[in-house]
Protein backbone atom coordinates (compact mmCIF):
# COMPACT_ATOMS: atom_id res chain seq x y z
CA UNK A 1 0.00 0.00 0.00
CA UNK A 2 1.42 3.59 -1.02
CA UNK A 3 2.02 6.36 1.46
CA UNK A 4 -0.88 8.47 -0.09
CA UNK A 5 -3.31 5.57 0.46
CA UNK A 6 -2.28 4.75 3.66
CA UNK A 7 -2.89 8.58 4.72
CA UNK A 8 -6.06 8.73 2.82
CA UNK A 9 -7.25 6.12 5.16
CA UNK A 10 -6.00 7.48 8.24
CA UNK A 11 -7.27 10.51 7.09
CA UNK A 12 -11.09 9.13 6.66
CA UNK A 13 -11.01 7.94 9.91
CA UNK A 14 -10.32 10.61 11.63
CA UNK A 15 -12.75 12.45 9.93
CA UNK A 16 -10.59 15.32 9.08
CA UNK A 17 -11.73 18.26 6.79
CA UNK A 18 -10.37 18.43 3.28
CA UNK A 19 -7.83 21.87 4.50
CA UNK A 20 -6.07 19.74 7.10
CA UNK A 21 -5.76 16.66 4.80
CA UNK A 22 -4.43 18.93 1.98
CA UNK A 23 -2.28 20.82 5.17
CA UNK A 24 -0.61 17.70 6.06
CA UNK A 25 -0.29 16.16 3.05
CA UNK A 26 1.71 18.57 2.07
CA UNK A 27 3.76 18.85 5.06
CA UNK A 28 4.85 15.36 4.47
CA UNK A 29 5.60 15.43 0.79
CA UNK A 30 8.08 18.23 1.76
CA UNK A 31 9.89 16.23 3.87
CA UNK A 32 9.70 13.47 1.38
CA UNK A 33 11.07 15.54 -1.52
CA UNK A 34 14.14 16.61 0.88
CA UNK A 35 14.79 13.20 1.99
CA UNK A 36 14.09 12.00 -1.91
CA UNK A 37 17.05 9.31 -1.56
CA UNK A 38 15.41 7.71 1.18
CA UNK A 39 12.41 5.84 0.99
CA UNK A 40 9.75 7.84 3.80
CA UNK A 41 8.95 4.67 5.81
CA UNK A 42 13.10 4.33 7.05
CA UNK A 43 13.20 7.99 7.52
CA UNK A 44 14.70 8.45 11.56
CA UNK A 45 14.00 10.66 14.54
CA UNK A 46 17.23 12.47 13.89
CA UNK A 47 16.42 13.29 10.18
CA UNK A 48 13.06 14.60 11.32
CA UNK A 49 15.13 16.90 13.85
CA UNK A 50 17.35 17.97 11.30
CA UNK A 51 14.72 19.01 9.03
CA UNK A 52 12.81 20.79 11.60
CA UNK A 53 15.78 22.68 12.43
CA UNK A 54 16.13 23.90 8.64
CA UNK A 55 12.64 25.02 7.97
CA UNK A 56 12.14 27.00 11.12
CA UNK A 57 14.23 29.76 10.34
CA UNK A 58 11.85 30.77 6.81
CA UNK A 59 8.38 29.24 8.07
CA UNK A 60 5.52 30.41 10.56
CA UNK A 61 4.94 29.13 13.99
CA UNK A 62 1.87 27.36 12.76
CA UNK A 63 3.56 26.16 9.80
CA UNK A 64 6.09 24.66 11.42
CA UNK A 65 2.93 23.06 14.45
CA UNK A 66 1.25 21.37 11.36
CA UNK A 67 4.89 19.87 10.50
CA UNK A 68 4.74 18.55 13.83
CA UNK A 69 1.20 16.63 13.72
CA UNK A 70 1.25 15.63 10.80
CA UNK A 71 4.45 13.99 11.52
CA UNK A 72 3.32 12.60 13.99
CA UNK A 73 0.20 10.87 12.26
CA UNK A 74 2.24 9.28 9.82
CA UNK A 75 5.55 8.16 11.82
CA UNK A 76 4.15 6.88 15.02
CA UNK A 77 -0.09 6.61 14.76
CA UNK A 78 0.46 4.47 10.83
CA UNK A 79 3.76 3.44 10.96
CA UNK A 80 4.17 2.43 14.51
CA UNK A 81 7.52 4.43 15.16
CA UNK A 82 7.36 5.50 18.24
CA UNK A 83 9.56 8.60 17.41
CA UNK A 84 9.68 11.05 20.53
CA UNK A 85 8.29 14.28 19.31
CA UNK A 86 7.32 15.04 22.75
CA UNK A 87 11.45 16.17 22.48
CA UNK A 88 10.94 18.53 19.95
CA UNK A 89 11.02 22.07 20.11
CA UNK A 90 8.59 24.53 18.41
CA UNK A 91 8.83 27.69 18.60
CA UNK A 92 6.88 29.50 20.42
CA UNK A 93 3.25 31.08 18.71
CA UNK A 94 2.95 34.72 18.33
CA UNK A 95 0.99 35.95 21.20
CA UNK A 96 -0.73 38.58 20.22
CA UNK A 97 -3.69 39.65 21.57
CA UNK A 98 -6.53 40.90 18.40
CA UNK A 99 -8.76 44.12 19.10
CA UNK A 100 -11.85 42.99 19.17
CA UNK A 101 -15.43 44.71 18.29
CA UNK A 102 -17.86 45.65 21.13
CA UNK A 103 -21.29 44.35 22.15
CA UNK A 104 -23.09 47.37 20.43
CA UNK A 105 -20.88 46.80 17.42
CA UNK A 106 -21.84 43.49 17.19
CA UNK A 107 -25.88 44.74 17.38
CA UNK A 108 -25.21 47.28 14.81
CA UNK A 109 -23.68 44.74 12.47
CA UNK A 110 -26.47 42.24 12.78
CA UNK A 111 -29.26 44.91 12.36
CA UNK A 112 -27.42 45.87 8.88
CA UNK A 113 -28.51 43.05 7.10
CA UNK A 114 -31.29 42.46 4.43
CA UNK A 115 -30.92 39.25 3.54
CA UNK A 116 -32.85 37.08 5.80
CA UNK A 117 -30.70 33.67 5.43
CA UNK A 118 -27.46 36.32 5.44
CA UNK A 119 -28.47 37.61 8.82
CA UNK A 120 -29.28 34.15 10.46
CA UNK A 121 -26.21 32.84 8.96
CA UNK A 122 -23.71 35.44 10.98
CA UNK A 123 -26.46 35.79 14.12
CA UNK A 124 -25.87 31.71 14.59
CA UNK A 125 -22.11 31.93 14.39
CA UNK A 126 -21.94 34.74 17.21
CA UNK A 127 -24.43 34.09 19.47
CA UNK A 128 -22.87 30.34 19.36
CA UNK A 129 -19.53 31.00 18.54
CA UNK A 130 -18.66 27.63 16.94
CA UNK A 131 -16.09 27.68 13.98
CA UNK A 132 -17.53 28.30 10.41
CA UNK A 133 -16.51 24.59 9.26
CA UNK A 134 -19.06 23.24 12.14
CA UNK A 135 -21.55 25.53 10.45
CA UNK A 136 -21.37 24.12 7.12
CA UNK A 137 -22.17 20.79 8.60
CA UNK A 138 -25.64 21.55 10.47
CA UNK A 139 -28.64 20.16 9.37
CA UNK A 140 -32.17 21.01 10.24
CA UNK A 141 -32.97 18.29 12.53
CA UNK A 142 -29.80 19.66 14.74
CA UNK A 143 -32.02 22.58 15.62
CA UNK A 144 -33.01 20.93 19.25
CA UNK A 145 -36.13 23.91 20.17
CA UNK A 146 -37.34 21.84 22.97
CA UNK A 147 -33.66 21.61 24.37
CA UNK A 148 -32.48 25.01 23.72
CA UNK A 149 -29.49 23.33 21.87
CA UNK A 150 -28.02 23.25 18.91
CA UNK A 151 -26.23 19.66 18.31
CA UNK A 152 -22.83 20.72 17.08
CA UNK A 153 -20.42 17.67 15.45
CA UNK A 154 -16.82 18.87 15.49
CA UNK A 155 -15.29 17.78 12.22
CA UNK A 156 -12.26 17.18 12.78
CA UNK A 157 -12.59 15.02 16.18
CA UNK A 158 -16.18 13.65 15.55
CA UNK A 159 -17.35 14.71 18.96
CA UNK A 160 -20.24 16.48 19.49
CA UNK A 161 -21.44 19.57 21.76
CA UNK A 162 -24.29 21.36 22.50
CA UNK A 163 -24.14 24.78 22.35
CA UNK A 164 -27.17 26.93 24.14
CA UNK A 165 -30.12 27.97 21.60
CA UNK A 166 -31.10 31.79 22.46
CA UNK A 167 -35.04 32.99 22.44
CA UNK A 168 -33.99 35.25 19.99
CA UNK A 169 -31.76 33.07 17.92
CA UNK A 170 -34.79 30.65 17.64
CA UNK A 171 -37.35 33.24 15.79
CA UNK A 172 -34.75 34.26 13.94
CA UNK A 173 -34.26 30.32 12.42
CA UNK A 174 -37.83 29.64 12.41
CA UNK A 175 -38.56 32.94 10.00
CA UNK A 176 -35.23 31.52 8.05
CA UNK A 177 -36.47 27.70 8.28
CA UNK A 178 -40.32 28.94 7.02
CA UNK A 179 -39.07 31.41 3.79
CA UNK A 180 -35.82 29.55 2.65
CA UNK A 181 -36.78 25.28 3.48
CA UNK A 182 -33.54 24.19 3.66
CA UNK A 183 -33.18 20.77 3.07
CA UNK A 184 -29.65 18.60 3.97
CA UNK A 185 -28.46 21.26 5.25
CA UNK A 186 -29.20 24.35 7.24
CA UNK A 187 -27.67 26.85 4.88
CA UNK A 188 -27.37 25.39 1.98
CA UNK A 189 -25.06 26.32 -1.28
CA UNK A 190 -26.23 27.18 -4.67
CA UNK A 191 -25.98 23.72 -6.17
CA UNK A 192 -28.56 21.56 -4.22
CA UNK A 193 -27.38 19.35 -1.46
CA UNK A 194 -24.46 20.95 -0.67
CA UNK A 195 -22.56 23.05 2.10
CA UNK A 196 -22.90 27.06 1.70
CA UNK A 197 -19.36 27.94 1.31
CA UNK A 198 -16.89 29.50 3.43
CA UNK A 199 -15.93 32.19 1.10
CA UNK A 200 -19.36 33.30 0.44
CA UNK A 201 -19.46 33.36 4.20
CA UNK A 202 -16.35 35.75 4.78
CA UNK A 203 -17.75 37.79 1.77
CA UNK A 204 -21.41 38.65 3.39
CA UNK A 205 -19.32 39.42 6.72
CA UNK A 206 -17.13 41.67 5.09
CA UNK A 207 -19.94 43.51 3.07
CA UNK A 208 -21.89 43.95 6.42
CA UNK A 209 -18.59 45.43 8.31
CA UNK A 210 -18.17 47.96 5.59
CA UNK A 211 -22.08 48.95 5.38
CA UNK A 212 -21.86 49.13 9.43
CA UNK A 213 -19.07 51.28 8.79
CA UNK A 214 -17.08 49.15 11.52
CA UNK A 215 -13.35 50.11 10.62
CA UNK A 216 -11.58 47.65 12.82
CA UNK A 217 -11.08 44.09 11.38
CA UNK A 218 -13.69 41.74 11.41
CA UNK A 219 -13.23 38.06 10.14
CA UNK A 220 -14.76 34.80 10.50
CA UNK A 221 -12.82 33.85 13.75
CA UNK A 222 -13.23 37.44 15.14
CA UNK A 223 -17.10 36.15 15.44
CA UNK A 224 -15.75 33.21 17.91
CA UNK A 225 -13.33 35.62 19.92
CA UNK A 226 -15.88 38.02 20.52
CA UNK A 227 -18.59 35.50 21.46
CA UNK A 228 -16.07 34.27 24.59
CA UNK A 229 -14.92 38.03 25.61
CA UNK A 230 -18.98 39.43 25.39
CA UNK A 231 -20.18 36.08 27.11
CA UNK A 232 -17.52 36.98 30.08
CA UNK A 233 -18.22 40.67 29.75
CA UNK A 234 -22.01 39.39 30.71
CA UNK A 235 -20.85 37.40 33.88
CA UNK A 236 -20.39 34.11 32.39
CA UNK A 237 -17.48 31.53 34.20
CA UNK A 238 -14.73 31.60 31.35
CA UNK A 239 -13.55 27.97 32.74
CA UNK A 240 -17.04 26.60 32.26
CA UNK A 241 -17.10 28.32 29.11
CA UNK A 242 -13.91 26.65 27.55
CA UNK A 243 -15.06 23.31 28.95
CA UNK A 244 -18.59 23.49 27.30
CA UNK A 245 -16.96 24.45 23.95
CA UNK A 246 -14.04 21.53 24.62
CA UNK A 247 -11.26 23.56 24.58
CA UNK A 248 -8.62 21.96 26.44
CA UNK A 249 -5.39 22.51 24.91
CA UNK A 250 -3.30 24.81 27.59
CA UNK A 251 -1.88 27.18 24.61
CA UNK A 252 -5.34 28.47 23.47
CA UNK A 253 -6.82 27.97 26.85
CA UNK A 254 -4.18 31.04 27.72
CA UNK A 255 -4.86 32.58 24.79
CA UNK A 256 -8.38 33.11 25.87
CA UNK A 257 -7.06 34.02 29.39
CA UNK A 258 -5.41 36.87 27.52
CA UNK A 259 -8.03 38.07 25.13
CA UNK A 260 -10.30 38.00 28.04
CA UNK A 261 -8.07 39.73 30.16
CA UNK A 262 -8.83 37.31 32.95
CA UNK A 263 -5.52 36.04 34.61
CA UNK A 264 -5.11 32.48 35.75
CA UNK A 265 -1.91 33.21 38.00
CA UNK A 266 -2.36 32.73 41.72
CA UNK A 267 -1.63 36.01 43.26
CA UNK A 268 -3.33 35.46 47.06
CA UNK A 269 -3.38 33.25 49.71
CA UNK A 270 -6.23 32.17 51.80
CA UNK A 271 -4.59 33.54 54.51
CA UNK A 272 -4.91 36.74 52.86
CA UNK A 273 -8.61 36.98 52.68
CA UNK A 274 -9.35 35.20 56.07
CA UNK A 275 -12.64 36.28 57.36
CA UNK A 276 -12.92 38.76 54.47
CA UNK A 277 -14.45 36.38 52.11
CA UNK A 278 -16.23 33.32 52.75
CA UNK A 279 -16.36 29.82 52.74
CA UNK A 280 -17.92 29.16 49.46
CA UNK A 281 -18.29 26.01 49.55
CA UNK A 282 -20.81 26.69 52.73
CA UNK A 283 -22.63 28.77 50.61
CA UNK A 284 -25.25 26.98 48.84
CA UNK A 285 -26.86 28.75 45.65
CA UNK A 286 -29.07 26.02 43.90
CA UNK A 287 -32.06 27.47 45.09
CA UNK A 288 -31.44 30.79 43.70
CA UNK A 289 -30.51 29.69 40.29
CA UNK A 290 -33.39 27.29 40.06
CA UNK A 291 -34.82 30.84 40.69
CA UNK A 292 -33.10 32.30 37.64
CA UNK A 293 -34.47 29.35 35.26
CA UNK A 294 -37.87 30.39 36.30
CA UNK A 295 -37.43 33.98 35.34
CA UNK A 296 -38.62 35.42 31.96
CA UNK A 297 -37.83 39.25 32.29
CA UNK A 298 -34.49 39.80 30.69
CA UNK A 299 -33.67 42.42 33.38
CA UNK A 300 -34.31 40.72 36.01
CA UNK A 301 -32.26 37.50 34.64
CA UNK A 302 -29.38 39.66 34.37
CA UNK A 303 -28.96 40.97 38.27
CA UNK A 304 -29.91 37.89 39.47
CA UNK A 305 -27.05 36.39 37.41
CA UNK A 306 -24.72 38.79 38.50
CA UNK A 307 -25.48 37.76 42.15
CA UNK A 308 -24.94 33.77 41.15
CA UNK A 309 -21.65 34.72 40.13
CA UNK A 310 -20.85 36.88 42.83
CA UNK A 311 -21.68 34.43 45.57
CA UNK A 312 -20.09 31.47 43.73
CA UNK A 313 -17.06 33.75 44.21
CA UNK A 314 -17.35 35.20 47.81
CA UNK A 315 -18.58 39.07 47.04
CA UNK A 316 -21.00 38.71 49.34
CA UNK A 317 -21.45 42.39 49.23
CA UNK A 318 -22.16 42.64 45.36
CA UNK A 319 -24.04 39.49 45.67
CA UNK A 320 -26.51 41.28 48.15
CA UNK A 321 -26.79 45.01 45.45
CA UNK A 322 -27.52 42.57 42.25
CA UNK A 323 -29.76 40.65 43.63
CA UNK A 324 -31.83 43.35 45.27
CA UNK A 325 -31.86 44.88 41.93
CA UNK A 326 -33.40 41.93 40.43
CA UNK A 327 -36.40 41.71 43.12
CA UNK A 328 -37.38 45.49 42.86
CA UNK A 329 -37.31 44.94 39.00
CA UNK A 330 -39.29 41.89 40.13
CA UNK A 331 -42.04 44.05 42.11
CA UNK A 332 -41.79 47.01 39.49
CA UNK A 333 -42.87 44.72 36.98
CA UNK A 334 -45.62 43.22 39.05
CA UNK A 335 -47.22 46.70 39.98
CA UNK A 336 -47.57 47.39 35.81
CA UNK A 337 -49.22 44.11 35.77
CA UNK A 338 -52.19 45.88 38.12
CA UNK A 339 -52.02 49.29 36.41
CA UNK A 340 -50.30 52.34 35.92
CA UNK A 341 -53.90 54.20 37.44
CA UNK A 342 -53.35 52.22 40.37
CA UNK A 343 -49.72 53.05 41.17
CA UNK A 344 -49.59 56.86 40.39
CA UNK A 345 -52.82 56.99 42.93
CA UNK A 346 -50.74 55.66 45.60
CA UNK A 347 -47.86 57.46 44.28
CA UNK A 348 -50.05 60.99 44.84
CA UNK A 349 -50.49 59.55 48.57
CA UNK A 350 -47.02 58.83 49.11
CA UNK A 351 -45.74 61.79 47.51
CA UNK A 352 -47.15 64.27 45.50
CA UNK A 353 -44.52 66.00 44.14
CA UNK A 354 -43.43 63.09 42.58
CA UNK A 355 -43.94 62.87 38.18
CA UNK A 356 -46.53 59.92 37.48
CA UNK A 357 -45.31 56.67 36.22
CA UNK A 358 -45.76 55.88 32.69
CA UNK A 359 -43.57 53.15 31.98
CA UNK A 360 -41.76 50.49 34.10
CA UNK A 361 -38.16 52.50 33.54
CA UNK A 362 -40.03 55.65 35.54
CA UNK A 363 -39.66 53.15 38.79
CA UNK A 364 -35.88 53.88 38.31
CA UNK A 365 -36.31 57.92 39.99
CA UNK A 366 -37.82 56.54 42.83
CA UNK A 367 -36.40 55.60 45.90
CA UNK A 368 -36.50 51.89 46.64
CA UNK A 369 -38.31 52.47 49.79
CA UNK A 370 -41.03 54.52 47.78
CA UNK A 371 -41.87 51.22 45.51
CA UNK A 372 -42.26 49.14 48.44
CA UNK A 373 -44.73 51.26 49.79
CA UNK A 374 -46.65 51.52 46.22
CA UNK A 375 -46.11 47.72 46.51
CA UNK A 376 -47.48 47.53 49.43
CA UNK A 377 -50.74 50.36 48.74
CA UNK A 378 -51.96 47.97 45.58
CA UNK A 379 -51.46 45.08 47.44
CA UNK A 380 -48.37 42.90 45.45
CA UNK A 381 -47.12 42.88 48.82
CA UNK A 382 -48.86 42.41 52.62
CA UNK A 383 -47.88 45.11 55.12
CA UNK A 384 -46.04 41.92 57.07
CA UNK A 385 -44.20 41.80 54.13
CA UNK A 386 -43.22 45.29 53.35
CA UNK A 387 -41.54 45.28 56.79
CA UNK A 388 -39.59 42.09 55.91
CA UNK A 389 -38.58 44.21 52.99
CA UNK A 390 -37.71 47.35 54.76
CA UNK A 391 -35.23 45.78 57.16
CA UNK A 392 -33.46 44.14 54.11
CA UNK A 393 -33.76 47.07 52.09
CA UNK A 394 -30.82 48.06 55.31
CA UNK A 395 -28.74 44.90 53.88
CA UNK A 396 -28.66 46.26 50.77
CA UNK A 397 -27.70 50.13 51.65
CA UNK A 398 -24.96 49.00 53.88
CA UNK A 399 -23.65 46.30 51.19
CA UNK A 400 -23.74 49.22 48.01
CA UNK A 401 -21.86 52.19 50.22
CA UNK A 402 -17.99 52.44 50.61
CA UNK A 403 -17.58 50.95 54.09
CA UNK A 404 -15.72 48.03 56.13
CA UNK A 405 -19.17 46.76 56.93
CA UNK A 406 -19.30 42.49 55.59
CA UNK A 407 -22.17 40.54 55.94
CA UNK A 408 -22.02 37.56 58.11
CA UNK A 409 -22.78 34.49 55.81
CA UNK A 410 -26.51 33.38 57.87
CA UNK A 411 -27.47 37.25 57.31
CA UNK A 412 -27.30 37.09 53.47
CA UNK A 413 -28.76 33.08 53.85
CA UNK A 414 -32.03 34.69 55.53
CA UNK A 415 -32.05 38.16 53.00
CA UNK A 416 -31.84 35.26 50.42
CA UNK A 417 -34.47 33.29 51.62
CA UNK A 418 -36.92 36.04 52.46
CA UNK A 419 -36.37 37.88 48.63
CA UNK A 420 -37.34 34.55 47.35
CA UNK A 421 -40.43 33.48 49.32
CA UNK A 422 -42.01 37.30 49.53
CA UNK A 423 -40.62 38.25 45.82
CA UNK A 424 -39.57 35.60 43.15
CA UNK A 425 -42.06 32.55 44.29
CA UNK A 426 -44.80 34.65 44.09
Amino acid sequence: MTTDELLNIEFDKRNFIPATKKAYSQKLNELFDFYSQIEPSNINFDQIDSYLYRVKKKESPSSIENCYWAFKLYFNEILGKNFPFHKLRLPLKDSHVPNLISQNQIKDLLNNFDNLKHKTLITLLYSTGIRVEELQGIIPKDILSDKKQIRIRNPKTGKIRYPYLSDKLLKLLREYYLEYKPKKYLFEGQKKDTQYSVSSIRKILEKARIKTGIKEEVTLITLRYCYVKHMVEQGQSLPALLKSMQIHNSDTVEFYYNLCGKSDKINFSPIDKLGVIIDTNKFDTIEIEQIFDSISNLDERDYLRESIACFKVGAMRAGVVFVWASAIRNLQNKCVKIGYKQINEALEKINNREKPIKKVSDFERLKDKTTLDIANKIGVITKHQKGELDKHLDLRNYCGHPSEYYPETMKVKAYLEDLINIIFKN
